[in-house]
């Protein structure tokens, strides 16, 4: 024994129903296209809105990049000028250890000098 309606079950069960079930089912139904017609617009914004952030994304990650390669060329500027400033550094010890030498030397003449 099958217990499913068939579609010719549901018109004789609709039928003596009349106008007032129709009138019901037709405002059912514009609620629903109303209804629909809402998500399409609110999935329509939606789309929108995930296309412009995948584009802020896109431009985030371009810049990150360009900001990334920035910062490597400058470190490598001031690895220049810091190995530039260590040699000068180095430089001006050495002049002084050798200054401090010849002060050293002749100190002593100078004091036998003035003596």
């Amino acid at each position: 024994m099958n217990n499913l309606l068939t579609p010719d079950d549901y018109l004789n069960i609709a039928k003596p129903m009349g106008t007032e079930r129709a009138a019901q089912l037709e405002e059912m139904n514009a609620i629903l296209e109303e209804i629909n017609a809402e998500l399409e617009e609110s999935n329509a914004l939606l789309e929108e809105e995930v296309c412009k952030r995948q584009k802020a994304e896109a431009e985030i990650e371009k810049l990150n990049g360009e900001l990334e390669h920035k910062i490597i060329e400058r470190t490598n500027q001031l690895q220049d000028l810091n190995s530039i400033l260590e040699e000068e550094i180095n430089e001006k010890i050495q002049a002084e250890k050798e200054l401090n030498k010849e002060r050293t030397f002749t100190m002593p003449f100078l004091i036998v000098l003035r003596g």
